[in-house]
């Protein structure tokens, strides 16, 4: 039965997509203005992120082109374009833009992050840790780039152990990080360490996550019968 365990918390389990941590995700902003200065590159890109924040993503990128336009150098505003094309699913439109941004500004940690998620969306995985690791030299601070490559290394390469580690880094910056128990609780799943899972699972739940609280009985069960 102890087949069943984590397939079971997956189904319950409502988790954030990570690969959001470099997407905009809509907001309710005020209105946004449409009085700027034609000549100040700053002020379309300013506008941009507002359109962004706010799901308009054609208004968004045509002030980042504009801003662009102005101030071919200008390395934020391809790194906002490349966000409002990862939304959209134009990956490859999305990387070029991070790899302008960073040929700018080599040391744009989160451009590297964003490029790691985008080369993750289109299933490259060895690029995306690439990038994952830069990002994290240059700000090791990261939290949500640990459970990113944490994730990469559990789902997708089958490195447990690797993916543990990265679940814990992430910890220690952020230990109320409920993603990060949740990749713990995958993690140890498939190491066969089932009190780990659950424990971790729990905790998941504690902070956020969404798992009805009958399912932990379930699994405990589960886990009885299996002993």
């Amino acid at each position: 039965m102890l087949h069943k365990l984590f397939p079971l918390l997956a189904i319950l389990v409502m988790a954030v997509s990570l690969i959001g941590a470099c997407q905009t995700v809509p907001k309710k902003t005020e209105a946004i203005s449409p009085e700027i200065n034609p000549k100040d590159a700053e002020d379309y890109n300013n506008r941009g992120d507002a359109y962004l924040s706010k799901g308009q993503f054609d208004l968004a990128i045509a002030d980042f082109n504009k801003a662009i336009e102005i101030n071919p150098m200008y390395a934020k505003a391809y790194y906002n374009r490349g966000n409002a094309y990862n939304v959209l699913g134009q990956l490859d439109l999305a990387i070029a833009d991070f790899d302008k941004a960073l040929e700018i500004n080599p040391k744009y940690a989160a451009a590297y992050s964003c490029r790691g998620g985008a080369y993750r969306g289109k299933g490259e995985f060895d690029l995306a840790i690439a990038d994952f690791n830069k990002a994290l030299e240059i700000n090791p601070k990261l939290a949500f780039i640990y459970i990113e490559r944490g994730d990469i290394y559990r789902i997708s390469k089958g490195q447990f152990d690797l993916a543990i580690a990265d679940f814990n880094e992430a910890l220690k910056i952020d230990p109320k990080n409920a993603l990060a128990y949740y990749g713990l609780a995958g993690a140890y799943y498939k190491k066969k360490e089932y009190d780990k899972c659950l424990e971790n699972a729990k905790k998941a739940q504690e902070l956020g996550l969404e798992i009805d609280p009958k399912s932990f009985e379930i699994l405990r069960k589960l886990l009885e019968k299996e002993r």
